[in-house]
């Protein structure tokens, strides 16, 4: 269980950073569906980060 909260946490740090960098894509007058490809991803990456956080409190790991 142990590497299996590591391999979320890592998933959700990378899916937020892909987030950041979407959303920073309008800034160079990207399309708006970037942003809101951005918005997703930072959702999904979020609700990762908790659900790993939350496997790791509940185990102890």
């Amino acid at each position: 269980m142990k590497e299996f909260s590591t391999i979320i946490l890592i998933l959700s740090t990378l899916l937020f950073f892909i987030g950041l960098y979407l959303i920073t894509r309008i800034l160079a007058g990207a399309d708006p569906l970037y942003l809101i490809m951005g918005l997703l991803c930072n959702g999904i990456g979020i609700g990762l980060l908790l659900i790993g956080r939350t496997l790791k409190k509940k185990f102890k790991i």
